[in-house]
């Protein structure tokens, strides 16, 4: 795809987007099915240069190393195969030569027949994170809420503010689980506020007619609060002046509790954007707060107060084609290289060292060919069910079981005796859950990759220790945890790379660099996860949580 015409496909598109997330305080950016960057914010001029350079290019031309690239990729194929959203860290080279760390998430968008065709991405510059109102699980749903706002409008397929403004009102009642959210715009010239959209949840009733020219002079606190750029919030509406208008305003309308907060316009109010609860009291937190100034900040650049049309969205869908339907087989057949490669070298590791005691002159066979053979049991074992993985891609969903953490552990021990023998390690095992619901091959890779390391990757100078722990979940899987006292890794230079492909960190111990990116991609896959803990010279902790299957 050339760049200038990308660009001149993607200019509407441009255009509907800008009038959304043009100037957030993060890097938004939208990437089809070949890589390209079809919508990319403002703000990425902060850090490499105009964004006209970008629109229609590949996501390489970000200015990412490599081994960026690598993590670029690969966390999209999860985002694509698992059909949930994903977090990645990378490095941008920015104008001047200068570095910048981005924590992402890519969501992706699917169509209806839920076939992923492009991603979003929300990227925040580490060095202002501390800067920031939100942080960890608030700060992910905000980047989820926005990825998937962008999804609803394209979905909506009108390009008129209005719609634009009723499908944030929607999101943002839904997110709030609240049961209706509304926008107000302030005339100052007649001394009048007016309610302009509105978003009911099923069952609730519209108010938007009956709040029409309400006097200013009626709702002082309203104003007050609200031009000196602070939210209004009540908690409890019975807690109110009985004899208040606002009181018995909002009584009139079953209000419980609300939150409200000033929408913006060159830095003036212009009104305000807010949620009911109708149902139920609702009790704000700050981070509440801090999540609707967010949204406010969107409906902001919609400019609610002077609605217009915007030029029609580009319908265009000849870039979202080719990644993901091919990609996605390739990497499943590349997943199945990947697990034989680490598989078969624990079974033909046995049987060398048991050749090594099998031949000698004068050894009694008969213990050993019993091993042997069991080892090339275990072999064929493998082939037929990598085999099965591999035509289950085709065309049938590999289907959960009923397993034992407890058999998959015996069998990676089994495979990996000589090591275990040959290292002294002292493996613990505890299962406060053993039975879960889940794909039995996953977990014997899993299982076996984890102890490997374990085993590789122990300190020399101290006796080789793993423990086991298996605990149950709410959403009834299991959180593994795999806690060994080795070598350790230092995170701080390379927790980016560390689930990536084909990356190793032991020039002087063998490997090819797979193992970990495997069993993360597996994990993803099904909507479980992995994170790693680690320290040089103390150790490491892996962290699984298996989602419940069904």
């Amino acid at each position: 795809m050339e760049k200038n015409s990308a660009t001149q496909k993607g200019y509407n598109y441009v255009v509907y987007w800008d009038s959304l997330v043009g100037y957030t305080a993060d890097v938004v950016l939208s990437v089809d099915l070949d890589l390209n960057i079809t919508y990319i914010n403002h703000r990425i001029e902060d850090y490499i240069g105009p964004r006209k350079n970008f629109l229609g290019s590949s996501y390489r031309s970000l200015g990412l190393s490599k081994a960026d690239a690598d993590v670029w990729l690969n966390t999209l194929r999860c985002a694509a195969i698992s059909k949930k959203s994903q977090t990645m860290v990378f490095n941008m080279e920015g104008v001047p030569s200068k570095n910048h760390q981005f924590e992402s998430t890519v969501n992706p968008v699917m169509d209806a027949d839920n076939n992923t065709t492009s991603f979003t991405l929300l990227m925040r510059d580490q060095r202002i994170k501390s800067n920031r109102k939100l942080n960890g699980n608030k700060w992910e749903s905000y980047r989820v809420f926005v990825s998937n706002l962008m999804k609803a409008l394209s979905d909506h397929g009108k390009s008129d503010i209005d719609a634009m403004i009723n499908q944030v009102l929607k999101a943002t009642g839904e997110f709030f689980e609240l049961d209706r959210s509304y926008i107000f715009i302030y005339n100052f010239e007649s001394g009048s506020v007016c309610n302009t959209h509105e978003w009911c949840a099923d069952g609730i009733s519209s108010e938007k007619d009956n709040l029409k020219d309400i006097p200013l002079a009626m709702v002082p606190e309203w104003v007050g609060k609200h031009c000196a750029l602070n939210p209004l919030i009540i908690n409890d509406v019975k807690s109110l002046n009985p004899k208040s208008f606002t009181r018995q305003s909002l009584e009139s309308q079953n209000i419980k509790s609300l939150i409200t907060y000033p929408v913006l316009d060159d830095g003036k109010c212009m009104g305000f954007i807010g949620c009911d609860a109708v149902v139920s009291h609702r009790i704000f937190s700050e981070s509440d707060v801090d999540f609707l100034s967010l949204v406010a900040e969107l409906v902001g650049n919609l400019k609610p107060g002077n609605v217009s049309s915007l030029a029609p969205i580009s319908t265009d869908a000849s870039a979202e084609s080719k990644l993901l339907n091919a990609e996605i087989q390739i990497q499943t057949l590349r997943e199945f290289a990947y697990m034989a490669s680490h598989n078969f070298l624990g079974h033909i590791n046995n049987i060398l060292g048991l050749t090594d005691h099998h031949f000698p002159k004068g050894a009694e066979s008969t213990d050993y060919e019993k091993q042997l053979r069991e080892s090339v049991i275990g072999i064929k074992q493998s082939f037929e069910s990598m085999a099965a993985y591999l035509r289950s891609t085709n065309t049938v969903v590999p289907k959960p079981k009923q397993i034992k953490l407890s058999d998959c552990f015996a069998r990676a021990s089994k495979l990996l005796r000589k090591e275990i023998n040959d290292s002294g390690i002292n493996i613990t095992t505890q299962w406060e859950v053993d039975k879960v619901r889940y794909y039995n091959m996953h977990i014997d890779n899993l299982m076996y990759n984890l102890m490997s390391n374990a085993i590789k990757y122990r300190d020399p100078s101290k006796s080789a220790e793993l423990q086991i722990k298996a605990m149950p979940t709410k959403d009834g899987g299991a959180e593994l945890t795999f806690t060994d006292n080795g070598t350790g890794i230092d995170l701080k230079k390379i927790r980016n790379r560390i689930f990536g492909l084909y990356q190793r960190f032991h020039k002087d111990i063998p490997g090819n660099g797979v193992g970990l990116y495997t069993i993360k991609s597996q994990l993803n896959r099904y909507g479980s996860s992995i994170d790693v803990e680690s320290k040089p010279g103390v150790g490491t902790i892996f962290t699984i949580v298996l989602s419940k299957q069904t």
